[in-house]
């Protein structure tokens, strides 16, 4: 049974990209050239009730004028209801806060926090070699790649990435998969972020895709694909047989659907026997790894197969 707990976590995560995705927030800093790392709970994968994101900025000088330029862009959102700022500079932390609150399509608050540090000054770096303590991921590329790698040892010449954005965990997904399997001969789509709009999106790029030679699908999760695996059978495509389809994350409904989905399986136990012994380690004032990443596994299922399909 699916941790709730993770599967928490895991919804805010990809409720929180998406609203860095919508703020444009990554490139904006960039824009005044500016370094700007995520931080925190986020970064973490520990997003839970708190709906917070965190940012520190980084400039060669930390100039007023081009923080206030950044937010000026930031607050263009129709969804920033709210901005804050203190001016910290003349202070030991040297920096500008900035506060900003979003709300989001199901009228939940969101807090980002951005504190624009000048690079060089003893605050610099300091907050993310601590965060790394207790920074615990998953490998995420490499869940991508074994997926490419498999997919390619199969025969597959043509495949399709399927994911609502391309940043944090899911660009590593796809990267990981573009490597093992072939940038050249790897699609992508990026797919709307509500149900009636995917459905609408598939339908629109059908034609495109039984034209594209594509045999085989990553997806990356496993609710993706399996509403494309749905959505492709409604039009008559056999799974495995027409189009093979792996998913990632391993969930109950990856292995009750017909067929059951190959996947890229997340050990949930040992996420937190791991973070356990990470937290104990911390109480007793031991060390403890800066950066913990766990592995995956490939499961197969039914869903992929020795090939035996054509194209579309």
């Amino acid at each position: 049974m699916e941790n709730p707990i993770f599967a928490l976590a895991e919804k805010n995560q990809k409720r929180a990209k998406n609203i860095i995705e919508e703020t444009n927030i990554i490139n904006i800093w960039k824009s005044i050239g500016a370094e700007i790392n995520l931080v925190g709970s986020l970064r973490m994968g520990l997003l839970l009730k708190h709906k917070d994101i965190d940012f520190h900025i980084y400039t060669t000088q930390l100039n007023i004028y081009d923080s206030f330029k950044a937010i000026a862009q930031l607050a263009q959102s129709p969804s920033i209801t709210k901005i804050e700022y203190n001016n910290l500079i003349d202070t030991e932390e040297h920096c500008i806060e900035w506060h900003a609150w979003y709300i989001d399509k199901d009228n939940d608050l969101w807090q980002i926090d951005m504190i624009h540090i000048l690079k060089g000054s003893r605050y610099d770096g300091y907050f993310e070699k601590c965060s790394k303590v207790v920074n615990l991921v998953i490998n995420h590329y490499d869940g991508g790649y074994q997926a490419g790698k498999y997919l390619k040892k199969l025969g597959h010449k043509k495949a399709l990435c399927i994911a609502d954005n391309f940043i944090c965990m899911d660009k590593e997904r796809i990267e990981g998969f573009r490597e093992a399997f072939g940038p050249q001969e790897t699609l992508r789509w990026e797919i709307p972020k509500t149900e009636k709009e995917r459905m609408r999106f598939y339908e629109d790029k059908y034609r495109e895709l039984v034209k594209s030679n594509v045999t085989a699908v990553f997806a990356v999760s496993d609710f993706y694909a399996l509403e494309f695996m749905r959505f492709l059978q409604e039009k008559g495509i056999q799974i495995p047989k027409d189009i093979q389809i792996i998913g990632f994350d391993d969930n109950l409904a990856s292995r009750e659907s017909n067929p059951a989905l190959t996947t890229i399986h997340q050990e949930a136990p040992l996420r937190t026997k791991t973070a356990i012994k990470c937290l104990e380690a911390m109480r007793d004032g031991a060390e403890c790894e800066t950066e913990i990443v766990l592995p995956v596994e490939l499961i197969k299922r039914e869903s992929t197969g020795e090939l035996s399909c054509q194209s579309l």
